[in-house]
C-alpha cells in the first residue's frame, strides 16, 4: 500500500518509495483479464525445483490459483524492511534538507537534486488472505506507520475499510478483486527475483507440511552472478549488488504452490533516475500456510457497513426532469 504523508515523515517516504519502485519494477504486473487460470506446475520431482525461473514461477502464481488447489485456507506474511540510504559524493557539499513545507519554500522540497536523506529508515508489514468453504474471501494489509485496509468478500459483495473506518459495501468486480488479493498475498517473489542473478538453490528436500507431502528448497548466495532473472527490459538489476542470501521455500508436491517461506537478503540498488544516490536494502520476509481444510474459520459477512459515496450529478439529473425537452452537450 502506498503510504501517505499523513503516516511518516517525508524522508522516510521517500526512502520507502525508492524500495517499493526497485520491488514494483521487479514484481508488479498489470491485472490479468479474467480468463484461464495458470496451468498447473508440476514439481514431482527433485530437480524441478534447482532453477531459479522455475521456483519464481512457483512463488508468482496468483492467489486465485493458489486457491484454486489448495482449496479453504489461511496464508499469513510478515515483511521488515531497513533502508538506508549511501551517500552521494554530492551530499557533501549541500546543506540537508529539512522535512515540513516552509513558506518560500517549493512544492515538493525533496524533488531537486540537492535532497539527500542520511539516516536509515525502517517499516514492517503483515498481510492475511483466508478462504473458507463457501468460497467467501477475507483479506487484510497492515503496517506500523499506521495503513491498513481490510476486505471481505462474498458471491455479490465486497466489504472495504480502511485502519478505524467502517466497512463499506461495493458490488464485487473482478478486477478490484485481484487487485485485493495482490495486496494481501505475498510470497516474497519479487525480493527473490531482485536478487535473482546471485540466487542458488539447495538440493530439494523431501519433507511433510501440515499433512501434505511437500519439497524443501534452500536460498543461498552464489559465488558468481548470472543473467538476472526477467532481465530483460530491466538494466536496473544489472546494477544491483547483493551481499546476502539466506531462506528456506516450502512447495507442495502435487498442487506446485507455496506452502512457507523464510528469506533474508540484503543488497545495494541505484536509485532510479538519480546515477550516483544508492540505498541498501535490507529485508526479512515469513509467509506461511497457518490453516488448511477443515482449519479455515468460517467467514462472517459484516452485518454494520456503509453505501460508497455517489457524486451528484444535476445536469443528468435535470435533462431526465425534462425529459429530453433540452438538448444535451458534452
Amino acid at each position: 500500500m502506498a503510504l501517505s504523508a499523513q503516516d511518516m515523515s517525508l524522508p522516510v517516504s521517500r526512502l520507502l518509495c525508492t524500495a517499493l519502485v526497485l520491488l514494483c519494477q521487479a514484481g508488479c504486473r498489470k491485472a490479468p483479464a479474467p480468463a484461464t487460470s495458470t496451468p498447473l506446475v508440476s514439481i514431482s520431482a527433485q530437480n524441478d525445483l534447482v532453477r531459479g525461473d522455475r521456483l519464481l514461477k512457483v512463488l508468482a502464481l496468483p492467489h486465485s490459483d493458489v486457491a484454486a488447489r489448495l482449496g479453504p485456507h489461511r496464508v499469513e506474511s510478515q515483511t521488515r524492511w531497513t533502508i538506508t540510504p549511501i551517500p552521494s559524493p554530492r551530499a557533501t557539499q549541500v546543506q540537508p534538507v529539512q522535512p515540513g513545507f516552509k513558506l518560500g519554500s517549493p512544492a515538493q522540497p525533496f524533488s531537486g537534486e540537492d535532497a539527500y536523506e542520511t539516516a536509515p529508515v525502517q517499516l514492517s508489514e503483515t498481510r492475511f488472505v483466508a478462504v473458507d468453504g463457501t468460497g467467501r474471501l477475507h483479506m487484510g494489509s497492515d503496517n506500523d506507520h499506521g495503513s491498513g485496509i481490510e476486505a471481505i468478500t462474498d458471491q455479490q459483495y465486497v466489504f472495504t475499510k480502511v485502519r478505524h473506518q467502517p466497512f463499506i459495501r461495493y458490488r464485487s468486480e473482478s478486477s478490484q478483486l485481484h487487485h485485493l488479493r495482490t495486496m494481501a498475498f505475498d510470497t516474497g517473489a519479487a525480493l527473490i527475483e531482485a536478487v535473482g542473478h546471485k540466487l542458488k538453490l539447495g538440493t530439494p528436500m523431501s519433507s511433510e507440511t501440515r499433512g501434505r507431502a511437500t519439497w524443501q528448497v534452500a536460498l543461498q548466495l552464489a559465488d558468481t552472478a548470472t543473467v538476472p532473472l526477467r532481465s530483460q527490459g530491466s538494466v536496473w538489476r544489472g546494477a544491483v549488488s547483493v551481499e546476502s542470501i539466506d531462506g528456506l521455500a516450502t512447495i507442495d508436491r502435487e498442487q506446485g504452490v507455496p506452502i512457507a517461506v523464510e528469506l533474508s537478503v540484503r543488497f545495494v540498488a541505484p536509485r532510479p533516475g538519480v546515477p550516483d544516490e544508492r540505498v541498501q536494502v535490507e529485508a526479512t520476509h515469513v509467509m506461511q500456510v497457518v490453516a488448511l481444510g477443515s482449519e479455515a474459520v468460517k467467514i462472517a459477512v459484516p452485518t454494520e457497513y456503509s453505501e460508497p459515496p455517489t457524486r451528484p450529478r444535476p445536469w443528468l439529473d435535470r435533462q431526465e426532469l425534462l425529459g429530453g425537452l433540452v438538448p444535451s452537450y458534452r
